[in-house]
């Protein structure tokens, strides 16, 4: 390994003069031995690999390439593949934390009889495989994915016939598999701070988590749709983010998505340990009663002309997702206490949702001993007579 420079150093000071003005990557102290650090061997290797090269050059100009027996590399050059193998480190070493502190609190959780966690696989997708090989879970290439799925397509029929109770765990491991997924990104969004749009986009991804909201078995009509409202201006049109139906009954419901930065509660206390609804709530949840009474006087016209005769309108449901549960007491007690005065709307915040989703979990995989008609409970809103 060289330097291509017009004269070697011709002097002990001349020699640490030299070495000093080494770019980064490169050990400086001749008393220890001169080179690579461990961490970028594999430059070396590769190149041992896939060459015939002798000897690595280091130029300040061109480009990287081979004459005769040496491997010619421009400093540039080197300096962002250098870059890239610290990048792959720093993230191997986040990946390695992260699931040594997953295994430190279950294996005192295990002991305590506490609540086990699961490691946190980051966003990066490099993060993400390096934390499922430290934690021993195995991967699947695309195409070796494709070909599993394939060979389980083909086989369903005589799987079911000779493994129903095997088929039916599958199904139930990759059901609870997808739920974790879609909560670890529920949570990360929560932590992201996300607009409306892109709390819009992902419901309307898994539409099924706004069942969650209200407890009934909805399904998706159709995203930001038309309730009516229109005036002979041609403006006015009234649009709801979800269109949701029930799917025993057929009644329809409408759903408005905030953002969980949405304020609930006004900064200063009204009197002593009371909170009056911010002007943030109280305009979205007179929108979303405007968006029910427009589709309600609507409804006959828009049932005909979208050619839908599956839905009804017998008592439009109204659902807000806004904000997250304040954490002091006092506030608490005001969020409840307005929120359950409410006839007409049902005001759920996004951890309310979330913790929704995680006690389904905890129901699906028996972890906890929680009944159907407790989840069914904790989902359901009260009553205008109980409110």
């Amino acid at each position: 390994m060289s330097f291509l420079r017009s004269e070697l150093p011709a002097s002990v000071e001349e020699v640490e003069f030299f070495l000093e003005g080494l770019p980064r990557g490169f050990i400086k102290d001749y008393q220890f031995g001169l080179g690579f650090p461990r961490e970028y061997k594999v430059l070396v290797e590769a190149v041992e690999s896939l060459t015939s090269c002798r000897e690595i050059r280091f130029t300040n100009t061109g480009r990287t390439t081979i004459i005769n027996d040496a491997l010619l590399v421009p400093l540039d050059d080197f300096e962002a593949a250098r870059s890239e193998l610290d990048r792959i480190v720093a993230r191997a070493r986040v990946a390695a934390s992260n699931v040594k502190q997953a295994y430190a609190q279950n294996w005192l959780a295990e002991r305590t009889e506490q609540e086990a966690v699961a490691y946190r696989r980051g966003r990066h997708p490099m993060i993400q495989t390096f934390s499922d090989v430290a934690a021993n879970n195995e991967t699947f290439e695309e195409d070796e994915i494709d070909k599993l799925i394939n060979v389980l397509a083909s086989q369903s029929k005589s799987i079911t016939v000779a493994r129903p109770g095997s088929l039916a765990k599958l199904r139930g491991d990759i059901e609870l598999v997808e739920l974790d997924a879609l909560i670890s990104r529920f949570i990360d969004m929560l932590q992201a701070g996300h607009n409306e749009g892109v709390w819009q986009s992902f419901f309307a991804e898994n539409p099924f988590i706004l069942s969650f909201a209200c407890g009934y078995p909805f399904i998706l009509v159709q995203g930001q749709a038309s309730v009516g409202g229109r005036k002979l201006s041609g403006v006015g049109e009234k649009i709801t983010d979800f269109l949701m139906k029930n799917s025993a009954t057929n009644n329809v419901a409408v759903f408005e998505i905030k953002r969980p930065s949405t304020k609930l509660l006004q900064t200063t206390e009204h009197r002593s340990g009371v909170y009056g609804p911010s002007q943030e709530l109280a305009e979205s949840i007179t929108q979303i009663l405007d968006q029910g009474y427009q589709l309600t006087t609507s409804f006959p016209v828009i049932k005909d002309k979208s050619h839908r005769y599956d839905i009804e309108s017998f008592s439009v449901h109204a659902c807000l997702i806004a904000g997250v549960t304040p954490n002091d007491p006092d506030k608490t007690k005001s969020f409840e206490l307005f929120r359950n005065s409410l006839r007409d709307v049902y005001v759920i915040t996004f951890d309310e949702l979330l913790e929704r989703a995680k006690l389904l979990r905890s129901f699906l995989s028996g972890s906890d001993l929680v009944s159907p008609t407790a989840v069914l409970a904790t989902q359901r809103p009260p009553s205008p007579a109980t409110a």
